[in-house]
C-alpha cells in the first residue's frame, strides 16, 4: 500500500468535523487508516483503529469563481473576502491582498459572495456592542447570487460604491 503524507485540521465550520488535505489523484480510492490513541476527547477518552475509505472527485467535477473588485480604497482598507453557502455556511475566506481573488474546486451550485471591511484586523466580521457604541463592521453582499457550473471558471468584476 502507498503511503501519502497528509495534514489534517479541524474545519472551521464544524468541530465535529476535519478537513484533509494530501496530494490525492483525481477519480482514485483511498483508504485513511487512524492508529489507536491517534485522537482524544477532553475527557481523554481516545479511538480505537479506524478506517474509512473514500473517493476522489475528477477536476472537472468542479468549477472555479475569478473575482476583479473595483474599491475606491482598497490599499489602506483591510477586507476579508467571503463565499457562503446556503445561509451562512462560509466556505471560503480570504484576506483581499490586490483587487483579484481566485476562488477554485467549488462544487456546482449557488453561492453568495460578500466583502467584509475588518476595521479590528481580526479576519473575522464583528457584530458590535451596543454598550460601548461600536458599529458592526460593514458587509457588501454582492448584489446576485452565483451559479458556479462543473468544469467552468466564472470571471467577473464587481464594482463596489461606498
Amino acid at each position: 500500500s502507498l503511503e501519502i503524507p497528509i495534514t489534517v485540521t479541524i474545519s472551521p465550520n464544524s468541530n465535529r468535523k476535519i478537513d484533509i488535505k494530501g496530494d490525492f489523484e483525481e477519480s482514485k480510492k483511498y483508504e485513511l487508516e487512524v492508529l489507536p490513541n491517534a485522537i482524544s476527547s477532553l475527557n481523554g477518552v481516545s479511538n480505537d483503529t479506524l478506517r474509512y475509505s473514500f473517493k476522489t472527485n475528477s477536476e472537472s467535477n468542479y468549477g472555479s469563481i475569478v473575482v476583479t473588485l473595483n474599491l475606491q480604497d482598497s490599499v489602506s482598507r483591510n477586507y476579508l473576502v467571503q463565499l457562503v453557502e446556503g445561509k451562512n455556511n462560509v466556505i471560503f475566506q480570504e484576506k483581499l491582498l490586490g483587487s483579484e481573488i481566485t476562488i477554485p474546486r467549488l462544487k456546482a451550485k449557488k453561492y453568495t459572495l460578500r466583502l467584509i471591511e475588518d476595521i479590528n484586523h481580526n479576519n473575522q466580521w464583528d457584530s458590535g456592542d451596543y454598550l460601548l457604541k461600536i458599529q458592526p463592521e460593514k458587509c457588501i453582499n454582492f448584489p446576485d447570487k452565483i451559479q458556479v457550473k462543473p468544469n467552468w471558471v466564472m470571471e467577473f468584476e464587481w464594482e463596489i460604491k461606498e
